[in-house]
Order: C-alpha cells, then sequence, then structure tokens
C-alpha cells in the first residue's frame, strides 16, 4: 500500500475524531440550555460514539429546529457507517489495485474515493458547527 492511501486512511481517522468532538460540543449545548449538562456525556472519551448519538437524538426532541438535528444526525450516521467501513478492514494490494475486505466481500478501493470521504467528513462536522451557531 503507498503512503498516499495511508495518508488518506490517516486522514479519515482524524477528520472523524474532529466530527466526535462537534458532536460532543452539540451535546454540550444543548444540555446546556435545557439546563442538563453532564461533564460525563462531553469529557468522558470512553463514551462510545453510539452513545452520543443517543444522547444527541434525545436532546433534538427539545432543540429549537428538531428536523434539522435530526437530519444531520442521519448525516451522521451514514459517514459513521462509512468511516467503520474503511477503518475496520483488511487491506490487501492485488497488483496495481488496492482492496479491503470486511466480511469476506473484497471491495477495490480508489485514492479519490478516500479523499472524498474525508471531505465528507469534514463537511458534516461544518454544517454540525453551522446549527451550533444559532444556540
Amino acid at each position: 500500500m503507498t503512503n498516499s492511501f495511508l495518508i488518506q486512511i490517516g486522514r479519515i481517522t482524524v477528520n472523524f475524531q474532529f466530527l466526535e468532538y462537534s458532536i460532543r460540543y452539540a451535546i454540550k449545548i444543548l444540555s446546556e440550555k435545557n439546563q442538563e449538562f453532564n461533564q460525563e456525556d462531553f469529557f468522558n472519551s470512553k463514551t462510545s460514539f453510539g452513545h452520543l448519538i443517543s444522547r444527541l437524538k434525545q436532546l433534538s426532541v427539545q432543540c429549537e429546529h428538531p428536523n434539522e438535528l435530526k437530519e444531520l444526525i442521519s448525516e451522521v450516521t451514514q459517514i459513521k457507517d462509512k468511516r467503520n467501513d474503511i477503518i475496520h478492514s483488511i487491506w490487501w494490494a492485488n497488483g496495481d489495485n488496492i482492496e479491503r475486505e470486511k466480511e469476506n466481500k473484497f471491495t477495490e478501493v480508489k485514492i479519490n474515493d478516500l479523499k472524498k470521504m474525508a471531505k465528507e467528513i469534514i463537511a458534516v462536522q461544518y454544517k454540525i458547527n453551522s446549527f451550533l451557531e444559532n444556540y
């Protein structure tokens, strides 16, 4: 596997961490508005991503724009699934092709696919941050 692929996988990982931080921040902002802030929700690094999404869903019911937030949560869930497919795969170099294997299924991956995914993650993070500007 070339360095270019490794760099893009690293970019996906780092961008996803930025997204996770934005979700934690959203939980903090929305919880404080409802006077329900629990520092553990925000600061506990052992809190699973699924728990963060569940907490955000709970808070979406009480926020000023619940449908917009639910749509963002849906986008985050889709990104999470794509990210998991990349991060939790076994990677193979097959001649000039790079493939990932997950559950005995091989999928060819192009460098541009990885670049696109890294950009999609940042785009969703930006949408969350823009949503929070209203609060």
